[in-house]
Formats: C-alpha cells, sequence, structure tokens
C-alpha cells in the first residue's frame, strides 16, 4: 500500500506556511507602534492558526481514512506515520519556543516603560490634557501586557506547564480587588455590574492570581462582547459542597453552533468589521485550563445571538485544614534599617528607569550594567536588595547569584531575579541558584514594595 504522498506534504507545508506567517505577524506587530495594528495582525494570525489546524487535523484523517481503508499492514507505511507525527509534535515544540522567546524579548523594551509611566505619575502633572495623555498610554500599555500574558500562557498550555501556586484564599476579598481592578472597563463601557455573594464566608485553596484571572476574563468577555450601557451580573453561591461562579451578561449571546466550540483555542465567533473587539481568541480557552487545574468545570449557556449568555464556574470547595506557606522567607522576615538596593541589567534604559522611579519613592538605588559590574559593586555600595536581570552577555543573572551566594558576608543579601524568563522552570532555576524572589518584567512598583516590605521593620 501506498500512502499518498500530496496529502502528507501538503500537511507538513501547511503547518510550516502556518508557523512562517506566525513569526511574520507577530515581528510586524512587535515593530509597530500602533497598538490596533498590533491587535489586526494578531488576530489575523489567529484566524489563519486555527483555519491551518482545521485543515491538517482533515488532512490526517484522511492518511488514517486510507490506512483503514487499505489495511496492509506495511511496515513502511507506519514508519511513515510515525515520522510525519513526529513531524508535526517538533513544530510544535518550535512554535512554543518560539512564543517563550518572543514573550521574553518584548518585556526586556516594556520594563522602563512601565517604570517611566510610574515615575511620571510620582511626579505629579498639573496640565489636565497631559493628564489625559499619560491616561490613554497607560491604558494602551495594559493592553500589550495583557496580550503578551496571554500569548505566554498559550505556549503554557499547549506543553503541558501551567502550574498553580496554591494558597488559603478569602474568596469575597479576592473578588473586592478583582472589581476594582476591572472598573475603569465597565465605566468607560458604561455598564452596570451587579454583585451577590453568599452572607457566610468563602474559603478555598486555590492560586489567587489565577482565579482572579478566571474571573476577569469571564468579566472582560462580557464587558466586550455587551453593547454599551448593559448589565453584567456576578454571582456567587454555594451549592453541594461546590462554588459556584457564575458570570451573566445582556450581550450578544452566542451562536447554537458556537456553545460546543467557545472554550477552544482561538476560537472567537465571526463578528462584522465594525464590531471587531480585538483579542487573540484564548481568554476563554484560559479559563477552562485554569478551572479544570483548580479541579472544577466552566460551561456557557446562551439562548442565541441578541439573547446574553452565562458563564457558570464550579469549584470544589475544599475545607481549610492549615494556613498554606505564603511569601515568607525561610527562617522568618528579616529585618532591615535601611533599603540599598542595587540593580542589574544589561538594558541600560531599563536598568536606569528603575533607579529614576526606586530613588523617587525614597529608596537609596545605583545601577550597573553587566555581571562582571555587579560583583564587584556588591561590595562597594553593600546593598541589602539586588535587583537581578538573568540574560546577560558573558556572566548571566544565575552565575552571579550562585557566586554571591558562595561568600558568607553576603548571605543577608536578598536576591530578587527581574526578568523576561517566566515559566515554571526559570523560577525553579532561579531558586536553585540563590535567588530569594522572581518577578516578572514588567514589574511595577507595587510589585517591588510588596517584596521590600517583607523584609522592613
Amino acid at each position: 500500500m501506498k500512502i499518498k504522498e500530496q496529502k502528507i506534504q501538503s500537511a507538513k507545508q501547511r503547518l510550516a506556511e502556518s508557523i512562517s506567517r506566525l513569526q511574520s505577524d507577530l515581528f510586524t506587530a512587535n515593530t509597530s507602534p500602533d497598538t490596533m495594528r498590533l491587535m489586526a495582525s494578531l488576530g489575523m494570525q489567529r484566524k489563519r492558526a486555527r483555519m491551518d489546524a482545521e485543515y491538517l487535523q482533515q488532512a490526517m484523517m484522511n492518511i488514517f481514512e486510507d490506512l483503514e481503508l487499505e489495511r496492509s499492514g506495511n511496515t513502511e507505511t507506519q514508519k511513515a506515520v510515525i515520522n510525519i507525527l513526529e513531524d508535526l509534535q517538533d513544530e510544535i515544540t518550535a512554535k512554543n519556543r518560539f512564543l517563550a522567546i518572543l514573550s521574553h524579548e518584548l518585556r526586556n523594551p516594556m520594563a522602563p516603560i512601565t517604570s517611566s509611566l510610574e515615575y511620571i505619575k510620582l511626579r505629579g502633572i498639573e496640565d489636565e490634557e497631559l493628564k489625559g495623555s499619560i491616561a490613554m498610554i497607560e491604558h494602551q500599555f495594559g493592553v500589550l501586557t495583557r496580550l503578551l500574558k496571554e500569548l505566554l500562557d498559550v505556549a503554557r498550555i499547549s506543553s503541558n506547564k501551567l502550574q498553580l501556586n496554591v494558597s488559603e484564599i478569602r474568596l469575597q476579598e479576592l473578588i473586592d480587588h478583582t472589581v476594582n481592578s476591572i472598573n475603569p472597563l465597565l465605566e468607560e463601557a458604561r455598564h452596570t455590574l451587579e454583585i451577590s455573594l453568599p452572607d457566610q464566608p468563602v474559603v478555598l485553596i486555590a492560586d489567587s492570581l489565577r482565579l482572579e484571572q478566571i474571573i476577569v476574563n469571564l468579566l472582560s468577555n462580557a464587558i466586550k462582547y455587551t453593547e454599551s450601557g448593559g448589565t453584567i451580573w456576578l454571582r456567587v453561591r454555594l451549592e453541594n459542597g461546590s462554588t459556584i461562579i457564575e458570570v451573566q451578561d445582556t450581550g450578544r449571546g452566542i451562536s447554537r453552533q458556537m456553545i460546543s466550540q467557545i472554550f477552544n483555542l482561538f476560537t472567537q465567533e465571526e463578528t462584522p468589521s465594525a464590531h471587531f473587539k480585538g483579542g487573540l481568541g484564548i481568554g476563554l480557552a484560559l479559563v477552562r485550563s485554569l478551572v479544570e487545574l483548580h479541579g472544577g468545570t466552566v460551561s456557557a449557556k446562551s439562548e442565541g445571538l441578541g439573547k446574553g449568555s452565562i458563564f457558570t464556574v464550579k469549584l470544589p470547595l475544599i475545607p481549610v485544614r492549615t494556613m498554606m506557606n505564603g511569601n515568607s522567607t525561610e527562617g522568618g522576615v528579616k529585618i532591615l534599617m535601611t533599603q540599598n538596593i542595587l540593580i542589574v541589567d544589561d538594558n541600560k534604559d531599563a536598568a536606569d528607569a528603575m533607579k529614576k522611579l526606586l530613588g523617587f519613592a525614597g529608596f537609596n538605588a545605583s545601577a550597573v550594567y553587566s555581571g562582571r559590574e555587579a560583583l564587584t559593586a556588591v561590595f562597594r555600595e553593600k546593598p541589602n536588595i539586588v535587583l537581578l536581570d538573568i540574560r546577560m552577555p558573558e556572566l548571566d543573572g544565575y552565575a552571579v547569584a550562585t557566586k554571591l551566594r558562595t561568600d558568607p558576608q553576603l548571605s543577608d543579601v536578598v536576591l530578587i531575579a527581574l526578568t523576561g524568563f517566566g515559566q515554571e522552570e526559570d523560577k525553579m532555576r532561579a531558586q536553585r541558584a540563590g535567588f530569594n524572589h522572581h518577578l516578572t518584567k514588567p514589574a511595577s512598583l507595587a510589585d517591588l514594595k510588596a517584596i521590600f516590605d517583607l523584609y522592613t521593620s
């Protein structure tokens, strides 16, 4: 028996073209100063990726149908199929690696932008028109940051590397924080949000950041697909040993054909260009993956287009037996009389912007621009805290941390990895090298202060 070589070659060629277009689209978007161009380019890539995935799935089904029909048992055929599947897996791995590298490279230029924006806000702005421009930059930068996080989460989900950092959380407090963070979007769309919570406290063992991401994604989805002036409901209730979180809206609804696909990666219902809302079509896929990692389920319900939708998350209500470990360091919280901070980053703009921000916030901050300079500066500046980039030429952050930890005089120095590498293996490697904490760029002043406060009396 012979497999139709045209089908095999066509499938492989289509995947190669998909990866090439992904790289081209993302490079074009990355080099464009226009946020809308970025979103449109990524949106086009999403559609292409979905079409290519469907094509490849159909091609492989055709191949296996041919095998089933002919049933020759030919070992050459079996080897050919195995080789095809291995090639496809290699291409998928390469695609995920590319997304991870892209995310790191995008984070580096974003870090000084974050620091500079916060510095400007701390200095204060009198001009009302300038205040509006700064607010617009901040909002659009937030859009870019969310897109970047979604890209990286796609790679983690695809490679099954998305992990949870669980602790004891109080759901009502988390929802208060979540609603505060999303209020600007609600106000901009002139929506009304109605919240219903149980009278008794709801305590869960969960990853607070990821649970907040679940609720934010569902609320953002409702805001995005509800016409201005609509109503959104966020309800929480306890039911048969489970916590039920429900988000309902008066929005455009979901068609019967899409309801079964709505949680698939890169899936968005086609809309007229005038109503295109942007995004990568992965927010709901992330919701499903995160909910399932928590041992729960998520479902969608809609009576059809124009009739709104209801998304229901069901999480197990786990009895809390002991307090989970928090962010305190081994051996308890160290008390530092002063906070001298050394910033180490080969991106001079990023290092200088962070130095300026921390200096204005009242910290004693200095900066150097290489790993070798850091080893000298630690003894000269005598910092309590070192903010250390990872990817640097000659001597990277891991090597610097390892060398610093071999000196008993520096045992009390707090090492914080401030890097574009944010996957679980990166955090574990940082911990092995001797870092106390790991932050992913771009980090805000609030992120840094949360760690600094652990070491302040």
